[in-house]
Formats: C-alpha cells, structure tokens, sequence
C-alpha cells in the first residue's frame, strides 16, 4: 500500500521551520493500518509509519485473537485503519511494541481520529505509553503517557501518573467528543496538545465534517516532560494488562515534538481526510493544497 504522501509533505513542512515553540515540532512516532499484516485467527502486526530507531511493530500480545483487523480510514480507504471488534471488556488482547528512545519532551503533540462502534461509554484505553522494553503489564500501565475514556464520556489524559489513573484533574468532563455526546460509528479527530513551559494542555476535537476546535483544558501539567530517553513500550486498543478494550478502530495516530498550533491542526486534520494522490500529481498537493480545503470546509458549515 502507498504511504499517505499528504502526511509525508505536512511533516516535511514542519521540519523545514514552521516551528514557532520552544521545542522543534518533529513527527516522532505514527502508527496506522498501512504496513499491518494478518487478522483473524492469524493475529495482527502493524508496522510504525515514523518510529525512532529501536522501535518495533505493534504485535497482538494475546496470540490468535479475533479481534483485530484492518478496515476503511476516515479518507475513506480501504485497509487504513486498525479495528478492534470487541464490544466489552473480557479478553486481553492489546496491540503493543517497543517505541526506541528519543529524548525527554517538555511539550508535545498527540493526534489520531478515532471511531467507537457503540455509544456506551466505559473505561476503555485507546494508547499508552510506559517504562521498560517490554512494560511489565498491570504496573506498567500508563506510567509514562495516558490517553483514554472514562465510565462519564471524559476523554482521560495524562502524563508520568502512578499507574494511570490517579489524577483526577486530567479527566476531561463528559461530552468531550466534540462539544456533544459521543456517537456511534463516527469519524472524530483528536489532539491533545501538553506544554510544561506555558503551562497549558488542550483537547481539541473535530469530525470529517468539521475542523477541530478547543473542547477542554487539563488543568494539570505537574507531571513534567515525557521522558523517552530510554527504550519504553507502547500499547494501542487497550492497556498493557488487557481487560480494557476499545471497541472501535483507529486512525493515523501521531505523537509529535513540541506544539502543534490551530492551523497546523486544521493541515493535519484535513491531510489525513485527502485520499493519496498520484504521483504525478504529488506537485500541488500538501500543506497549503490542505488548507484550501479546510477553508472550503468552514465556509460550507
């Protein structure tokens, strides 16, 4: 399958000097279902997009599951994204790897689209990232990065938390899904931006309708800088110890270095909305090809 050459160009433009923060934005780490292998009885391995060096792929911790697989991304392509068909909480498979060290972050950027097969809400676990090369599962479970949903419809963030789960000022208030209730078979596009400097991390949401804007603001950043400096693990769909499956699929999931800005959001978003081009035709698509589009798309909403 061709790599998505819109996410290439906007990479490209920002390492070129669009940075404006204090730390470089750089694409560090993206996973989705281009370069995954397998389903079914066979189990699934993904390979990372963008990956420091030591990293591996995501393989299925829990051998021969069912359910994994590969389904339609929100730019409408087929094999894009990564499906996880489980609708409760039993079972254990998880998709988890080694991510390679890079180096501590002060400030940075995690984006994905997200798309939940039912609009029960759960304590569901959609990524993580902690200590160890592999983690041990249970107490491993979030340590470094956090990104999941609470029994309330909070989207739950946070950073070097014990275990997890205890810092009650990184759950996000219900409804958070784009200002509304979560719905049901729907494309949304997440970010949550965390900058220790300034003090400040937001949630930022949108659909393949609409350009994400500001949802929340956590109102804690005392974990510090995300350290990667040494070899950690990451986890995808789930926690390290399993139990806490997302029922749904996932997209174009990107941790960036440094903060990505409302308009680099709106290039992003819309990238990952612009099915691949042609070669030939690579010349006049990428960030500002993006743009155009996101501004025709708030001027028809």
């Amino acid at each position: 399958m061709k790599p998505n050459l819109n996410k290439l160009a906007f990479s490209a433009t920002l390492m070129m000097g669009l940075a404006t923060t204090a730390q470089a934005q750089t694409l560090l780490y993206s996973v989705n279902g281009t370069g995954g292998t397998g389903g079914g009885t066979s189990g699934v391995s993904v390979a990372p997009g963008t990956a420091p060096s030591g990293s591996s792929a995501l393989t299925d911790l829990a051998s021969g599951d069912t359910a994994f697989s590969f389904g339609t991304g929100p730019d409408g392509l087929a094999g894009e994204s990564i499906v996880n068909a489980a609708t409760g909480q039993a079972g254990s498979g998880v998709l988890a790897g080694t991510l390679g060290a890079s180096s501590s972050l002060t400030q940075f950027t995690l984006t994905m689209w997200i798309n939940q097969s039912t609009a029960s809400l759960n304590n569901y676990r959609i990524f993580e990232i902690a200590p160890g090369s592999p983690a041990t599962t249970g107490s491993g479970d979030g340590t470094s990065l956090f990104f999941g949903e609470n029994s309330g419809g909070g989207l739950q963030y946070y950073v070097n938390n014990v275990n997890g789960n205890s810092t009650a000022t990184d759950i996000a208030t219900a409804n958070t899904w784009n200002g509304a209730a979560i719905a049901a078979n729907t494309w949304y596009f997440v970010a949550v931006t965390y900058d220790t400097v300034g003090g400040n991390s937001f949630l930022y949401s949108g659909t393949q309708s609409s350009a994400a804007s500001l949802q929340y603001t956590y109102a804690n950043t005392s974990g510090g800088a995300l350290n990667l400096s040494s070899a950690t693990s990451i986890s995808l769909l789930d926690r390290f110890s399993g139990g806490r499956n997302f029922p749904g699929t996932v997209d174009d999931v990107n941790l960036f270095s440094g903060i990505l800005n409302a308009s680099q959001l709106d290039s992003l978003q819309s990238s990952e909305l612009t099915p691949v081009p042609e070669p030939a035709t690579l010349t006049m698509v990428g960030v500002g090809f993006s743009s155009l589009i996101a501004v025709i798309r708030r001027r028809r909403s």
